[in-house]
């Protein structure tokens, strides 16, 4: 089978199996895309502890993909915004040069406001998505935090306009 046969069996196989290929990727981006998704390669998921202690390494890029606005409101501490439509080679370069630097990410809709709520669990392939995006582009020390933190216990700094409401929540009874 030719590589550009086996290519578009792996688009199909990715799409029948409910992942959306960002559109923004090239045709042979959207290959090799398939390619990591098909494989099973996902980024590494790390605890809180972890998470602070690679945020610390000189070089790190904590990196939030959410929407402006979204950001804006709540997110890690020196987290870079990018938002996901804008993903691309050259945004990627701009704000992180080194393709060695250590990648942090994080899923923005699980920043929950209340331990109390239910756990909320982010979809995989938002961050098997990302991870394959950066993947493509040459990054390589890509790690994903446990989604299940609860904001008025985390040890994570966090900054936006609802961190106040976040913790005066934390000092409630």
């Amino acid at each position: 089978m030719k590589t550009s046969q086996l290519a578009v069996c792996i688009l199909l196989n990715v799409a029948n199996a409910g992942e959306q290929i960002p559109e923004f990727l090239t045709l042979a981006e959207r290959s090799e895309y398939a390619e990591i998704v098909w494989s099973g390669k996902k980024p590494t998921i790390i605890s809180e502890k972890t998470f602070l202690t690679l945020q610390k390494k000189p070089g790190a890029i904590v990196l939030d993909t959410q929407h402006t606005v979204a950001y804006e409101q709540l997110h890690v501490n020196g987290a870079v915004n990018l938002p996901f439509g804008q993903l691309g080679r050259s945004s990627l370069a701009r704000i992180i040069p080194n393709r060695r630097s250590t990648i942090l990410l994080y899923v923005p809709i699980n920043l929950r406001p209340k331990a109390s709520d239910p756990v909320k669990s982010a979809s995989p392939s938002w961050s098997f998505q990302l991870y394959a995006i950066l993947r493509i582009y040459g990054y390589t020390d890509i790690y994903a935090l446990d989604p299940k933190i609860h904001l008025p216990s985390t040890k994570i700094l966090l900054d936006g306009v609802k961190t106040k409401k976040i913790q005066n929540q934390s000092s409630e009874p």
